[in-house]
Order: C-alpha cells, then structure tokens, then sequence
C-alpha cells in the first residue's frame, strides 16, 4: 500500500494529528510506504480591499502519486488500484494507464467530506453581488492533507473490493 501527502505547516494541532495518523498508519504494516510532497508559500492579495495573506499549496503529491500508479501499472503490480483522492489532476495519469495497460482496472473515490466546492458560490435571485467575499474576511483557508492510494485490492463479492498489502500474485 502506498500513502501519499504532504505535512501540515503553521497548524500545530493538525500537524499533531497527522503526525499520530501517519505513526498509526505506518506501524499498523510494514508494506505501508509513505512519499511525501510539500506545500509551498504563496501569496494572495484581496483586489477589493487590498488584504493580504499567505496560503499554502500542496506540490509533488499529486505528481508523486501519478508516477507511482503509472510505474506500478507498467511493472504489472496491480490489477486493480483504488484511488483515494479529490485532486483532478490525476485524470490523465489514469488514462495513460488504460492507454498502456488495458486490462488495468482504476477505482476513483472522494475522501470523506472532500466533494469538490464551487467558488465563488453562484449566483441567486438573493446574491446582491457578483463580486467574491475576501476570503480573509470570510473565513481563512483550511488545509487537509490529500489521501494516497492503495496499490492492489481483493474482490470479496459482488462489486465490493478490499483494499490488500500483497502484491499481484502472493497471498
């Protein structure tokens, strides 16, 4: 099984908490294998009311994850991968493996909580602005670290897969 994320900055309960999950995570299997990305500074500017603020932006994770499924599929070490993410930019990594490997099977899921938002919100009869709230003045950015995916599954019934730690071919 593969994990893939980037550390938390600038939060120390959350980056607690992450800490905890990944500990728990990596000792609950020693095939566990964990790649980490980074997030990187950027700075935001409020064209309205001219505040500014830092925000964090996840780098590496979605390519670490691309090129693992691509390698994996190539090498022939799965027959089906279970993609935990919300991140869109996986889209043509997972098309390039159908493309290489047509009998690769590909299951893409939403982590908990994480369907993708639209913003700014549309309008409505009640929208009194077109305009987009300064997001400093609304509430700030929250960061979640994005899931990984696992590299082989089991079929256990109809259409249900679970998620295994062996590699194709090794019970």
């Amino acid at each position: 099984m593969q994990y893939f994320t980037a550390r938390v900055r600038d939060n120390p309960d959350a980056e607690l908490r992450q800490a905890l999950y990944l500990e728990a995570l990596m000792s609950h299997s020693l095939r566990v294998r964990l790649t980490e990305g980074h997030f990187q500074d950027k700075f935001r500017e409020c064209r309205n009311c001219g505040a500014r603020w830092i925000v964090y932006e996840e780098k590496e994770t979605d390519v670490n994850i691309a090129i693992a499924m691509l390698t994996d599929a190539v090498r022939d070490v799965y027959d089906t991968a279970l993609l935990v993410s919300a991140d869109s930019d996986l889209r043509p990594a997972i098309a390039a493996v159908k493309r290489l490997r047509v009998g690769k099977r590909i299951v893409a899921a939403f982590p908990p909580r994480r369907a993708p938002k639209i913003w700014p919100p549309p309008l409505t009869a009640t929208s009194r602005s077109a305009t987009p709230r300064c997001p400093i003045r609304s509430s700030p950015p929250r960061l979640s670290p994005r899931a990984g995916w696992l590299s082989s599954a089991r079929r256990t019934g109809p259409n249900r897969l679970l998620p295994t730690v062996t590699e194709r071919g090794q019970n």
